[in-house]
């Protein structure tokens, strides 16, 4: 079943209002974990192969489930995808990973709604444009190592915000996108630091100012200056 326009119009709405009411501007990044928690939601990292995410609804108790083994760009857009169906009022539901949904052929009505309220909420246009123009980046003909800073500065994943430009935006042109998603996010990240890895890239700018940063252990940090004990002091 395919979601009426309107019900995609209002999971849209109610994302750009909740992210507007806690104080986000439209033209900067929305911290996802941040937002759930002044929700007054429980947010909670679970070892489930198979599993996304999930929503619980349980007396007093709503708390929201993300897979731990997924690539943290996901995990943040699951967590928009979750609080989707809290804020949407869909109850609790029980999300299985992408790939097996495709083999089931799943077309869910509140999962297509709250997939729209997750990519609103993290990727408005108004922050996507900002995201590449103060940037000086061509958001219609991005490299895919500009396409990689400002995803990770948004707080999604290098294919989630290569796919938005065009399904969403209509930004760049499907043989861009093509280019795009040809290009292996592990090469970007090797590329940024000049060594092999598959760690975390962040690639700090002046962009970065108040924005919060949800590093791990292991992940790299490029653009960050060295302070000295004298500053310090």
């Amino acid at each position: 079943m395919i979601a009426p326009p309107e019900v995609l119009r209002f999971a849209a709405k109610r994302a750009l209002k909740i992210r507007t009411v806690a104080g986000y501007s439209l033209e900067r990044p929305c911290d996802v974990y941040e937002l759930i928690f002044h929700s007054r939601l429980e947010l909670q990292f679970f070892a489930v192969p198979t599993l996304e995410g999930m929503y619980l609804e349980d007396g007093h108790t709503r708390r929201i489930c993300v897979s731990a083994f997924r690539p943290p760009g996901r995990q943040r857009f699951t967590a928009a995808h979750e609080l989707a169906h809290s804020a949407l009022l869909h109850g609790t539901r029980v999300d299985t990973i992408k790939e097996l949904k495709e083999k089931t052929s799943e077309n869910d009505v509140d999962e297509e709604s709250a997939d729209t309220f997750a990519a609103c909420l993290m990727m408005s246009n108004a922050a996507v444009h900002s995201g590449f123009k103060l940037r000086n980046f061509n958001v219609h003909k991005p490299t895919p190592a500009e396409v990689y800073r400002v995803a990770t500065w948004l707080g999604v994943g290098y294919s989630t915000l290569s796919n938005h430009l065009f399904y969403s935006m209509r930004a760049v042109s499907s043989q861009h996108l093509r280019q795009l998603l040809r290009c292996e996010p592990k090469a970007i990240k090797s590329e940024l630091v000049r060594k092999q890895t598959t760690r975390e890239v962040f690639e700090l700018d002046a962009l970065w100012a108040g924005v919060s940063v949800h590093g791990r252990v292991g992940d790299l940090f490029t653009g960050v200056t060295a302070v000295s004990d004298d500053v310090l002091a």
